[in-house]
């Protein structure tokens, strides 16, 4: 992605985002991880790597690349912006935090608590994805709506109330000169139904077979993109679509994603989604890292390879603080600006990105009563 590093982005950044450590750096370069071995778990119940694998990734490895079942299709980053000023009417997002493939300017607003939009002007989103993530907040932030250059956010708190926050937003779309990142997507929207096709309009698979969302229980779902292979090194997101509800993922296993979406009580409810699969593939050139974090109690650990990428090759190691108190840290990344998505993990807990520093990114994890709690997550980095 483009590389914003203007006198006026570094001033705003460095007098808005000081207590993160903000920063920009320069567009990736990236491989496949390897594939995980169905016959073994980690500590966090996910397959391990093939023996053959090894420990890492090696981004500059031809085996790395060869690993890839097949090429995906083109989808790409369109925009993406961090809305850092929750109480303003109107302003300009922190600029090496955004992006707009569109050309034109980034205006974020306020209509009303937690009542947001962000315009990425000459944009053309009519389809695709939206992704959203609470910023150093205890509050969780969703998709409203969007059409053409104008995603709609709601953010709500403990119970269920809208409540103003700091937030990240990406916006995914297919484009077939684009090199690919994100082989599938889906925009579930009947919460109460069996299964059903998404609105195809909205939902995208690269292996090209059916999409079908299934309930088989209040607030439980799975989402079977048909023919496709989620087995290298994949990274799922999740966002609530037009609710107040928070849901949660499991990494992608075969063609099939799961999901659990949850009230303000952190009871199981019903609710509609969107949800992302980002698998790198060769001459990949806006993923940067991205992780599954399966060891939430621990204080320090290498995350299960088998859902790992860094540009760097050179793995990550997961930290903790303090209960729900995390960071990941992606050796010599060298990332700054761009964007940073979280989800939960099989967890009725909510995960905000809370800054980061370079390689090291701060994740804070809360029950819906907004106490600190320890849970499993997964985290994208994108340019």
């Amino acid at each position: 992605m483009t590389t914003f590093r203007t006198a006026l982005s570094l001033a705003i950044g460095a007098s808005l985002l000081a207590c993160s450590g903000y920063e920009i750096t320069d567009a990736p370069s990236a491989e496949v991880a390897p594939a995980p071995d169905a016959s073994a778990t980690d500590a966090g119940g996910q397959p391990l790597p093939a023996a053959d694998g090894g420990a890492t990734s090696d981004a500059g490895s031809s085996d790395a690349a060869s690993d890839a079942t097949a090429a995906p299709s083109p989808v790409k980053v369109a925009a993406f912006a961090y809305a850092n000023n929750k109480l303003a009417d109107s302003y300009t997002p922190v600029a090496s935090g955004s992006y707009n493939s569109g050309g034109g300017a980034i205006t974020a607003t306020r209509s009303g608590e937690g009542v947001y939009a962000i315009q990425f002007g000459g944009l053309v989103a009519n389809s695709g994805s939206v992704q959203v993530t609470a910023f150093i907040s205890n509050n969780v932030c969703n998709v409203a709506s969007w059409s053409k250059e104008k995603v709609n956010v709601t953010c709500f708190d403990n119970a269920g109330a809208p409540a103003d926050s700091a937030y990240l937003v990406r916006v995914l779309l297919e484009a077939p000169t684009a090199t690919a990142t994100t082989v599938a997507y889906a925009r579930a929207d009947q919460s109460g139904q069996g299964s059903y096709t998404p609105d195809p309009a909205f939902s995208y698979n690269a292996a090209g077979g059916a999409i079908t969302a299934t309930r088989s229980a209040t607030g439980v779902y799975a989402v079977d993109f048909g023919g496709a292979s989620f087995s290298a090194g994949a990274n799922v997101q999740v966002t609530p679509y037009d609710s107040d509800r928070h849901c949660s993922v499991q990494p992608a296993n075969g063609s099939v994603v799961n999901v659990e979406c949850y009230d303000a009580t952190g009871a199981a409810a019903d609710s509609q989604f969107m949800v992302n699969v980002a698998q790198v593939g060769a001459g990949t050139t806006n993923v940067v890292a991205h992780s599954y974090a399966n060891q939430a109690g621990v204080a320090s650990y290498a995350p299960n390879p088998g859902y790992l990428y860094s540009r760097s090759g050179k793995g990550a190691t997961a930290t903790r603080s303090a209960t729900g108190r995390y960071e990941i840290t992606f050796p010599d990344l060298a990332h700054a600006g761009g964007n940073v998505l979280v989800s939960a993990y099989a967890s009725a807990a909510t995960c905000a990105a809370a800054g980061w520093t370079g390689d090291t990114f701060k994740i804070d994890c809360r029950d819906r009563s907004g106490a600190f709690v320890d849970t499993r997550y997964t985290v994208a980095v994108t340019k």
